[in-house]
C-alpha cells in the first residue's frame, strides 16, 4: 500500500491531525513532505505518520529503504555521477576546488551508509563539520549520528542553532533535526528565515516559517508568510490551506475565500477553510454547498452541522447528524454534537435522553481505563 492510498482510507486528515496523532513527535511540515513526495522522511518520523493513519509500518519498511537507496545512489556512471542531494552545494565552497572536495567527501561518507556503517562516516564528517559547520556535508552528518543512535547528536544541533547554513536545502534540513530531536522551535524558525532567504521562491519555506510562527503564539507575524506562501504555490494544497485559516482566523473572511476559490482545489482542508470563510460573511447556502459531498467524513459534517446551527437551520443540522450518529466508527465528540443540535432545536426531552446514554457511555469507556 502507498502512502498515499493510506492516508485517502484514514479519511484524507490534515497535516496537523496527523502530526497531532504522533503526539507532536513528527512536524505537520514533514507530515507534508511525506504524503506529497518532496521529501523520504526519516524511518522513525515514517513509522510514527503510518501509524497515525492506521497503518502497518512494516508494509512500509522495504519500500521506504529501497526508497532511500535510490535516493542516495545517482543513475549515472560513477566517473559523471553527482551526488543525489548535490543541489545543496549550490552556495557551500566558492571555489571549484573546494566544491570538488565536498562533493569527494560526501561520495566516502555516503558509501559508508550504503554499507550500513553509520558510526564510521559519523567519524569521518565530524572533521568536516569541526572544519565548516556550514558546509551541506553537515546534514549527512547529522543523518550518520541519528542513524547510528549516536547521542552526540544533541551537542552537535545545539552548536547549530545560531549557524548560517551556506544552502536552503541543508538550512531546511537543519531546522527540521532542531524540531524532531530537541523540539527547539525558535532555533528551527531562524534557519527556515536563512533558508528562504537562500531560496526566495520557494513557498513552502513560506509556509514553514509561518508554521513556526503559529507555533510561538505570532499570528500576526505568520499571516504575512502565509500569504507569501500562496502566491508562490497557489496550487499547493499546505499552502493555500494554510493561508485560508490564518486569514480566517484574523478576521478577514472575504480574502480567505478569495485565496481558497483561486486555488480551484478539491483538498478536504482547502474546502473546510473555504466554508468557515464563507459562514462567517453569513454564506450559509454556499458554505453547505462546499461540505455536503464531504460529509461522509465526522469532523466535516461537524463544521457543517455548526454552520447549520448559526443559520438557525435546526431540522437541516437535525436530518444531518441523524444519518450518521448511530454509525459505529462515531466518536463522542460527534454524539456531542446530536446533543448540541437537540438542544438549539428546543426538543428537550429528546437531549435529556440522549444526554443520560453520551453519560453511561463515558463512564463506562473510563471504567475500561482504570
Amino acid at each position: 500500500m502507498r502512502l498515499r492510498e493510506l492516508h485517502l482510507n484514514a479519511g484524507e486528515p490534515s497535516t496537523r491531525r496527523i502530526a497531532a496523532g504522533t503526539a507532536g513527535a513528527v512536524s505537520h511540515s514533514t507530515v507534508h513532505q511525506a504524503l506529497t513526495g518532496k521529501r523520504l522522511p526519516r524511518w522513525g518520523a515514517l513509522e510514527l505518520i503510518v501509524e497515525a493513519l492506521g497503518g502497518d509500518p512494516e508494509e512500509f519498511r522495504a519500500a521506504w529503504k529501497s526508497a532511500r537507496l535510490q535516493e542516495d545512489s545517482p543513475e549515472e556512471p560513477a566517473d559523471r555521477a553527482m551526488p543525489a542531494d548535490s543541489r545543496r552545494y549550490r552556495l557551500s565552497e566558492g571555489t571549484e576546488t573546494g566544491l570538488g572536495r565536498q562533493r569527494i567527501a560526501y561520495r566516502i561518507a555516503e558509501r559508508m551508509l550504503d554499507s550500513e556503517n553509520p558510526q564510521e562516516a559519523a567519524k569521518f564528517l565530524k572533521k568536516e563539520f569541526e572544519g565548516n559547520p556550514r558546509s551541506p556535508l553537515t546534514v549527512l552528518y547529522l543523518r550518520a549520528l541519528a542513524k547510528s543512535n549516536d547521542s552526540g547528536i544533541t551537542a552537535v544541533l545545539k552548536t547549530l542553532r545560531g549557524v548560517d547554513m551556506e544552502s536552503a536545502d541543508a538550512a531546511e534540513a537543519v531546522a527540521d533535526y532542531l524540531e524532531d530531536h530537541l523540539g527547539d522551535v525558535e532555533a528551527s524558525l531562524g534557519h527556515m528565515l536563512n533558508a528562504l532567504r537562500l531560496d526566495p521562491g520557494n513557498g513552502l519555506y513560506a509556509w514553514s516559517v509561518a508554521g513556526y510562527l503559529d507555533y510561538l503564539n505570532r499570528p500576526e507575524e505568520a499571516l504575512p508568510y502565509y500569504r507569501r506562501g500562496a502566491e508562490l504555490f497557489p496550487t499547493d494544497n499546505l499552502c493555500v490551506a494554510g493561508c485560508a485559516r490564518a486569514l480566517v482566523k484574523a478576521g478577514r473572511f472575504a480574502e480567505a475565500e478569495r485565496v481558497a476559490r483561486s486555488s480551484g482545489s478539491d483538498d478536504i482542508e482547502v474546502k473546510e477553510w473555504l466554508a468557515q470563510a464563507l459562514a462567517l460573511q453569513g454564506k450559509f447556502d454556499e458554505a453547505e454547498q462546499e461540505l455536503r459531498p464531504l460529509t461522509d467524513r465526522a469532523y466535516i459534517a461537524q463544521i457543517l452541522v455548526r454552520i447549520l446551527l448559526t443559520a438557525e437551520r435546526y431540522d437541516d443540522a437535525l436530518k444531518l447528524v441523524e444519518r450518521r450518529v448511530d454509525d459505529d466508527h462515531v466518536g463522542l465528540a460527534f454524539q456531542a454534537t446530536y446533543l448540541d443540535v437537540l438542544i438549539a432545536a428546543g426538543r428537550t426531552e429528546e437531549a435529556d435522553r440522549w444526554r443520560a446514554r453520551l453519560e453511561a457511555q463515558w463512564w463506562e469507556r473510563e471504567g475500561r481505563r482504570s
